[in-house]
């Protein structure tokens, strides 16, 4: 039963991925005439093959971020949809009933220097709150040198114990 869950997840992942690349159009891909020139592409061909690649990998790497969070969700009884405006992605009560808010992002490397500043805002305001929140990374390691997790270690306090990484 775990197993046809998953599959129907990923389908539902795998399909939406290919509407939207089906459902690409001129109209739809902004092309940016700086990166155009550096990248020293000549023709509409290159610049057109550049965009649908960029849009279409920055459309799977946020979709891929849903689908870790819909399979949190449906797999934990404990964890539930949080309300939209508060900005989280999950939230799980423990056997105590302490609630977990948690921020999925679905690489080690996804945020930038302004999310991670207004993340650790919105954590401390849980903590301050008596909940526990956390940034939930869904592969990599705190070993690995990346931007992102660089910045956590220098931003967000207590940094160790407020990130999950992978498993």
């Amino acid at each position: 039963m775990a197993e046809n869950f998953l599959a129907s997840i990923c389908r539902d992942f795998t399909g939406r991925q290919l509407v939207m690349v089906e459902n690409l159009t001129l109209g739809k891909i902004h092309p940016n005439p700086f990166l155009i020139r550096a990248l020293n592409l000549d023709t509409p061909e290159e610049v057109v093959r550049l965009n649908v690649y960029m849009t279409a990998t920055r459309s799977i790497v946020t979709s891929m971020g849903f689908f870790i969070q819909k399979l949190f969700i449906s797999c934990y009884e404990s964890a539930g949809s949080p309300p939209e405006e508060s900005g989280w992605d999950a939230i799980k009560t423990t056997s105590d009933g302490e609630k977990c808010w948690i921020q999925v992002k679905s690489g080690p490397n996804d945020m930038d220097k302004d999310q991670i500043v207004y993340w650790a805002a919105k954590i401390e305001e849980k903590i301050q709150e008596g909940d526990r929140a956390y940034i939930g990374i869904a592969y990599g390691k705190r070993t690995n040198k990346t931007v992102t997790l660089g910045l956590l270690k220098q931003i967000l306090p207590n940094s160790e114990m407020i990130t999950l990484i992978g498993r």
